[in-house]
């Protein structure tokens, strides 16, 4: 919580809410599958598993709060103070619409974010816990600045500019996503037993 501040404001708490969420529904998944349940990738291996899953979500959000933490603390420094809730543009809304379970359409994730091939149950929840964390400290730390004036480098083509607000809703729709795709995994055929 930030200093001197009692309540954050709604559009800010509604981001850190869906975080919660999301991170809640990744520990359930953890912890009520095994690790060949964790691990195991449907549609013969073509397709991410629970883990994997987790995993990118981990990797994503530490990529973007690496980009976003020095806009917003330049923003900070520099005095720039909230001008109304977060705002993503017409653009920034539609990425943000994109990345929104169910899928309508099918990304393949650039290699840099894609998720490790192998790397056990306790190695990606503990990275997905410290992303989270830091992720969750940027968001908090983004709500007393113009989060729709304050722009960062998107890291995948840093010649484009992001508002820091599209950022926040991005990654949050994006956690819904993935959280949506693990918890399908147990339907699928070939799941294996407990």
């Amino acid at each position: 919580m930030l200093i001197g501040v009692s309540a954050l404001p709604e559009d800010i708490q509604s981001v850190l809410n869906d975080l919660t969420a999301t991170a809640a529904a990744a520990e359930r998944l953890s912890t009520a599958t095994t690790d060949a349940q964790f691990e195991w990738q449907p549609s013969g291996g073509r397709s991410w598993s629970i883990g994997q899953c987790v995993d990118h979500l981990a990797i994503v959000a530490s990529l973007y709060t690496k980009a976003i933490r020095p806009a917003v603390d330049a923003a900070r420094t520099g005095g720039s103070r909230r001008n109304g809730p977060l705002s993503p543009g017409p653009f920034g809304a539609w990425f943000i619409r994109s990345q929104e379970p169910p899928p309508r359409r099918r990304f393949r994730a650039p290699a840099k974010i894609g998720p490790h091939p192998t790397i056990s149950r306790t190695d990606v929840m503990e990275r997905y816990r410290e992303a989270h964390r830091n992720l969750r400290r940027l968001v908090e730390d983004s709500a007393l600045i113009d989060a729709n004036a304050t722009t960062f480098a998107n890291p995948f083509v840093r010649a484009i500019r992001m508002r820091v607000a599209t950022g926040l809703l991005v990654l949050a729709s994006h956690e819904r996503r993935h959280i949506w795709q693990a918890k399908r995994i147990p339907q699928s055929e070939g799941y294996p037993a407990v």
